[in-house]
């Protein structure tokens, strides 16, 4: 897809629409980069089924799919192609280490089981499997957010547990030796937030033609209709046609530089278009 992209036009970017349950976002962002030398932009989500886990759907003009990858590529030097991400969910108490992992998959953390370590800091003790939605949903309100050594910062939410493994399953990969926080559910002042962080890609694009909007799940988990607040702020800013979706997991901007893509979580992400005059 990456190759296709670069034979279509000199300066393309890339929206992704995937789907299933399983993929790891980061890795396909990381195949994308890998091609591209991490020069394109990349902008998209994971398709969500409201926490389910079943199955999600991706549309395109070969049929659906259960497990697959849409893309539309912009040449960006007849479209203004411009985003920006935010998260603020904010970290809480000390660091911990990733001691031990594969991919999406943390099996130790500080050196010792990841799920006794989550339990042991939240002081949360369970008898047998961590399936309940009580306690899914405990999970997911404590991303971790991790902190690179080249500056990027991005947060990972914890989608599933293994009590047999001791395991924690993250919605996207992580590497071993990663220093991260836990985070907590912010309050409603970080739909605020998102919106004046907005602002600075409003200065950029101040006429933008339409936008496209994605959040991530748990954001609409922690805020319910809330949320039509941030929604209608950011509609504000420019007050051009928005369409977008719920997802399981975000492709954009880091927080530190537009010019890096990685996979997200717990995100608000703005793709915004304008012409570029001729």
């Amino acid at each position: 897809m990456a190759n296709q992209a670069l034979s279509f036009f000199k300066n393309p970017a890339i929206l992704l629409l995937v789907s299933g349950v399983n993929f790891d976002g980061s890795s396909i962002v990381n195949g994308i980069n890998k091609v591209t030398n991490g020069k394109i932009p990349i902008y998209g989500a994971l398709a969500s089924d409201d926490f389910q886990f079943i199955a999600t759907y991706t549309l395109g003009s070969n049929g659906n799919f259960e497990n697959g990858i849409q893309a539309i590529i912009f040449d960006t030097d007849k479209v203004n192609v411009k985003g920006a991400s935010y998260s603020g969910w904010k970290e809480i108490g000390a660091p911990h280490t990733i001691t031990k992992a594969i991919k999406n998959v943390v099996y130790e953390i500080n050196g010792k089981p990841a799920l006794d370590e989550f339990q042991k800091y939240f002081n949360m003790r369970t008898n047998g499997a961590l399936e309940s939605e009580k306690i899914t949903d405990l999970l997911a309100q404590f991303p971790f957010k991790i902190s690179r050594e080249d500056g990027r910062v991005i947060v990972r939410s914890i989608m599933h547990s293994n009590e047999e493994d001791k395991s924690l399953i993250l919605a996207g990969a992580v590497k071993e030796g990663d220093v991260f926080k836990f985070c907590s559910a912010p309050d409603l002042e970080v739909m605020d937030n998102t919106i004046n962080s907005l602002k600075e890609l409003k200065r950029e694009i101040p006429d933008a033609a339409c936008s496209f909007m994605i959040s991530c799940g748990a954001r609409l988990a922690v805020f319910g209709p809330l949320l039509e607040r941030e929604i209608n702020g950011i509609y504000n800013l420019w007050e051009k046609p928005v369409i977008g979706f719920f997802s399981s997991g975000e492709i954009g901007p880091v927080s530190n530089s537009r010019n890096l893509f990685e996979f997200q979580n717990v995100t608000c992400t703005v793709l915004t278009l304008a012409p570029i005059s001729q």
